[in-house]
């Protein structure tokens, strides 16, 4: 039986302090975009259109996060944060916490639904850092991903829900755009181009490129360019008793895609359980009782920012 503790050291493997610390102390430009958001909740879909779009179409990369950096592991990727990068401009992207996110640029913050991101979750790991017969996926979200809270220590992650609770109140700043993953489904085309106007790209023809580029089917042809092999590359899986070779070099970080998928296979005691975290945690900062509440909300609040600016 796969343990909260048995998990946490072997993906700790993965990162080391330092790097962790050097990625907080990285100070982006003002014209830097940073795609922030909790694991699973589109990043790493965000970080191909972000780069279709500045580089007007660029496919030539092993891994997207060697060409759009995690901050956390570029230290041990050895990438330099500050060195120029094919396109304009400059993209990252980064899994902390508006507490220890680095200030300065523009960020693009991903939202998904929770029972979605804590089943995709546990399919990226599975047959990587555990076995199936380890652990199933109502016990690993009851018993390792529910219980996750605010970071106790500085290389540490926050919850889904404490990391949705610290962007909130940011949500209207000038240099932040929220995303959310069934909008980008339901209306990819005018969500690709409201990202591209975030980011001060007006090229069609980036953005036309990206619109193609950025589309799920693309990514899953090319999805060796989405996988763990960076991951790999760098993670010491031997110090975690874990097989030295192959393990979990096939996985891909692009999936199915689906914004339904965590509700229909996950059970109605488990998705009870994540409604009371929800509410323990996201209501008080958010006064929204559920995800659903918290969308339309975000809807309500764009569309009369739109009145306002467009003076209709």
């Amino acid at each position: 039986m796969l343990t909260a503790e048995v998990f946490l050291q072997r993906i700790s493997a993965n990162w080391t302090d330092e790097g962790w610390l050097k990625g907080q102390t990285f100070q982006p430009r003002t014209t830097d975009i940073v795609v922030v958001g909790n694991l699973k909740s589109g990043t790493t879909w965000m970080q191909q259109i972000i780069h279709q779009l500045s580089t007007g179409g660029d496919m030539n990369f092993r891994d997207i996060s060697v060409v759009v950096p995690v901050v956390e592991f570029a230290h041990e990727l050895q990438i330099d944060l500050e060195a120029e990068q094919k396109g304009f401009p400059r993209c990252f992207k980064t899994h902390f916490w508006y507490p220890r996110c680095p200030k300065g640029g523009k960020y693009i913050w991903c939202v998904r639904e929770p029972c979605a991101c804590a089943y995709s979750y546990f399919k990226m790991f599975e047959g990587w850092l555990f076995q199936p017969e380890e652990v199933s996926v109502e016990d690993f979200i009851k018993n390792i991903w529910l219980p996750q809270g605010e970071p106790k220590k500085l290389t540490e992650y926050a919850s889904y829900f404490h990391h949705l609770a610290s962007w909130w109140p940011h949500r209207n700043d000038p240099n932040v755009l929220p995303v959310f993953y069934e909008d980008l489904k339901e209306c990819y085309e005018s969500s690709v181009r409201s990202i591209a106007e975030f980011m001060g790209i007006t090229d069609e023809g980036c953005i036309c490129v990206a619109l193609e580029r950025g589309q799920f089917e693309f990514m899953k042809q090319h999805s060796d360019k989405f996988g763990l092999f960076i991951t790999h590359k760098y993670c010491n899986n031997v110090r975690v008793d874990l097989p030295e070779t192959d393990f979990g070099m096939g996985k891909s970080r692009v999936r199915t895609g689906s914004a339904t998928e965590g509700l229909e296979m996950l059970s109605a005691e488990v998705r009870s359980e994540i409604q009371k975290k929800w509410e323990a945690v996201v209501t008080p900062v958010t006064g929204c009782a559920t995800y659903s509440e918290l969308r339309a909300a975000w809807k309500k609040e764009k569309e009369k920012a739109d009145v306002r600016q467009h003076g209709q």
